[in-house]
């Protein structure tokens, strides 16, 4: 038996209200922009990105072989806060091209992708 004002954890449900509970994760639409962001990395090629096109590739590799639902989006949340910290990687990521209409072209998909994993994750 336990004592009075301990809880145990194991076989415990707790109860969330339905307005606090997270809607269901759009995990293929994730798992489409984790691919996206990888190709888009590895297609650029830069020294700088190396840890962040090994983090997209993991978060490919790991998505493939999950299983449940709540493992993929485990895994989402995980690989974003690793790919778009409050600083550093690819939250400061500027790549640069002396023509400006270029530069908007190279650095939109970026900034697309993390927008929509934030919308994603956000939920």
């Amino acid at each position: 038996m336990e004592e009075a004002g301990k809880l145990s954890h194991i076989g415990c449900l707790h109860w969330v209200p339905d307005s606090m509970k997270r809607k269901n994760m759009n995990i293929k639409e994730a798992e489409m922009l984790f691919i996206e962001l990888r190709d888009y990395l590895k297609q650029l090629d830069q020294k700088d990105l190396r840890i962040q096109t090994r983090n997209a590739s993991d978060a490919v590799r790991y998505l493939s072989e999950a299983v449940y639902d709540e493992e993929k989006e485990e895994i989402i949340r995980l690989y974003y806060r690793y790919l778009y910290p409050p600083r550093g990687g690819l939250t400061d990521v500027v790549l640069w091209d002396s023509d400006f209409e270029k530069r908007i072209a190279l650095n939109a998909p970026l900034e697309s992708i993390g927008k929509k994993l934030a919308a994603i994750c956000r939920n």
